[in-house]
């Protein structure tokens, strides 16, 4: 598909990386997709290493890609790529979360399906946006009222449906909820759930950190080598047993 795009001038695929984060985003649906949910884990406690042979597909593989992507890629922000693929010029498709529903639906744009990413049916990559309690907060009663709210059947109910999001909860009001998330809600009870690393589910900061410099370096030297050494070099400070 992308070949018979491209062909016609149009990009496949919307990128966004004038910063590091978004090929992120990108990188581990590609990952899950090669090394399966198993071995996708394994990266986080030293049972798959980053020097992996299909840790380099993953790599040759967004490289790929990024050459069906708007050409200007390197100076898209997140914050503009929303609206460059509404736009009647607009790349094709986006790898991205539900928080892009979330926001197509507030700008009442109906002109587009989802789907999975390539090769990752069965696999749920998740984060859940939470708010916490700090220790010590000043007003511990507020907080926790606040939060019991937030947690409620009729919170999560209030907030989901805009945010474009799926409940934490199971007794959801699915009348609330559009096609997209009725769908998602389905995938989550049966799906092989693993987290996100872009997101902050699958690691710590440090390393996330360290990932996004890592791929962005490959979204714009496109060397494979470097990259991934940078990768192995992360896992290794974040002490996933590389050392």
């Amino acid at each position: 598909m992308a070949e018979k795009l491209k062909a016609k001038n149009i990009p496949a695929l919307a990128i966004a990386e004038n910063e590091p984060g978004f090929c992120g985003h990108e990188f581990e649906n590609i990952l899950v997709s090669i090394l399966g949910p198993d071995d996708y884990r394994g990266l986080f406690t030293g049972k798959t290493k980053w020097d992996d042979k299909r840790v380099t597909q993953a790599m040759e593989t967004l490289n790929k890609a990024l050459s069906y992507a708007n050409s200007d890629y390197l100076s898209t922000s997140w914050g503009d790529i929303t609206d460059r693929f509404m736009a009647d010029t607009a790349p094709a498709m986006m790898i991205m979360g539900d928080w892009t529903h979330g926001v197509l639906k507030e700008k009442n744009f109906k002109n587009y399906k989802s789907t999975t990413a390539p090769g990752t049916n069965g696999i749920f990559i998740l984060l859940s946006d939470s708010f916490g309690l700090p220790k010590g907060a000043p007003h511990r009663d507020n907080a926790l009222n606040f939060l019991r709210i937030c947690g409620s059947k009729d919170g999560q109910d209030a907030f989901n449906p805009i945010k474009g999001s799926i409940p934490g909860r199971t007794d959801g009001d699915k009348s609330k909820y559009d096609e997209y998330q009725l769908g998602a809600m389905e995938d989550f009870k049966k799906n092989t759930l693993v987290p996100s690393i872009q997101h902050g589910a699958a690691a710590k900061q440090s390393f996330v950190l360290d990932y996004d410099l890592a791929i962005n370096l490959l979204a714009t030297k496109h060397d494979v080598n470097a990259a991934q050494a940078k990768l192995m070099q992360a896992a290794t400070d974040a002490d996933f047993g590389m050392a």
